[in-house]
C-alpha cells in the first residue's frame, strides 16, 4: 500500500518536509499521460502487441537548463528517469505515464521534453507559482503541450492533470 501511495504522489504532491514552524512543503509538478490508438487500445500496457506500443526502455526525459537539454536521471527516486508507469486503478481502464515536470529551475515557466524513442518528441512548458515563506510551495498553474494549453489550474482546479494521446 505504501508503494502504491508513493507511486501516485511521486511528483504531484510532496508533503514530507517540515520546517521548524511545523509548516509542510507542497510541490505539485506532474501530469499523467494516457496513450491509446484509434481502437482505444492501451499503448502503455506492457502486454500490448500493437506496433504502436510505447517501449518505455527508450523513453527519455530532458529538462532545459541554460538553453541546453539535460537528460534527467536520479537513481534514488522511484521514477529515476523522470517518469513512472501507473497500473490501471480507481475506475480507469488504461495505464498512465506519470511524468515529472521540471520544478527545480527557478524560472516561472520551465520546459520538459519527453522523447518517446521512436523519433517523436513532445515539449511540455509549465508555469509555476512559487513561495518560500512560511512554507515552501511550488505549484503548477498551467501546462502547455507543444504550444497548446492543456491544463489550467484556474479552469481545472482540483483535478489531477491527465492528458490522453491518440496515435
Amino acid at each position: 500500500m505504501k508503494k502504491l501511495l508513493a507511486l501516485l504522489l511521486f511528483p504531484l504532491l510532496v508533503a514530507a518536509c517540515t520546517k521548524e514552524g511545523g509548516e509542510a512543503s507542497e510541490i505539485s509538478a506532474g501530469i499523467t499521460l494516457q496513450i491509446i490508438d484509434a481502437q482505444n487500445q492501451d499503448l502503455l500496457d506492457p502486454a500490448s502487441t500493437s506496433p504502436k506500443a510505447v517501449d518505455l526502455s527508450k523513453v527519455k526525459v530532458y529538462y532545459i537548463r541554460e538553453g541546453k537539454e539535460v537528460l534527467f536521471y536520479r537513481e534514488n527516486m522511484d521514477g529515476p528517469r523522470g517518469f513512472q508507469l501507473i497500473k490501471p486503478q480507481l475506475g480507469h481502464s488504461h495505464y498512465g505515464l506519470l511524468l515529472g515536470l521540471d520544478c527545480e529551475s527557478k524560472e516561472k515557466v520551465t520546459t520538459t521534453i519527453l522523447e518517446w524513442g521512436d523519433g517523436r518528441r513532445d515539449v511540455f512548458k509549465t508555469e509555476f507559482y512559487r513561495q518560500s515563506e512560511p512554507s515552501l510551495q511550488i505549484l503548477q498553474q498551467k501546462i502547455w503541450l507543444n504550444g497548446e494549453l492543456i491544463w489550467d489550474n484556474n479552469r481545472d482546479s482540483g483535478k489531477t492533470p491527465i492528458y490522453k494521446f491518440t496515435r
